[in-house]
């Protein structure tokens, strides 16, 4: 028996594992946002770091060919779910992030509640 046939299915078998376990995580403060993919390290980054930021409406399979860790010439890195709404930012190095959002309302009632002020945000009112 090949050897690589062996491996390419315990690799698959382990994409399968983590696609199944995987969940997008956001979490906000009044100073930072952490965001990643479980199982995965989790990232942070202070407000004043970011430059601006948007709420934005997508389509995981048309904006980021899926679901997971994607790449977008426009959004830049994707931490993508099967969801509707995204926070979308850009931090002050030019990178840009996505993160799929379940609740957007409470996102913005957060930021409202908090008074949390970033470069260009946007009138949460347009909404």
């Amino acid at each position: 028996m090949d050897d690589s046939l062996i491996y390419i299915s315990v690799i698959l078998v382990l994409i399968g594992v983590f696609i199944a376990i995987g969940k997008v995580k956001l979490s906000i403060d009044s100073t930072h946002i952490k965001y990643g993919l479980f199982p995965l390290p989790m990232r942070k980054i202070e407000f004043k770091k970011i430059v601006k930021y948007d709420i934005i409406e997508i389509s995981a399979f048309s904006d980021f060919l899926g679901i997971g860790l994607r790449s977008s010439k426009k959004y830049g890195t994707g931490y993508i779910t099967d969801t509707k709404y995204a926070l979308f930012f850009e931090k002050e190095n030019g990178a840009k992030v996505t993160v799929s959002l379940k609740n957007r309302d409470g996102l913005i009632a957060f930021i409202e509640e908090n008074g949390i002020e970033i470069a260009q945000g946007l009138p949460w009112e347009e909404y």
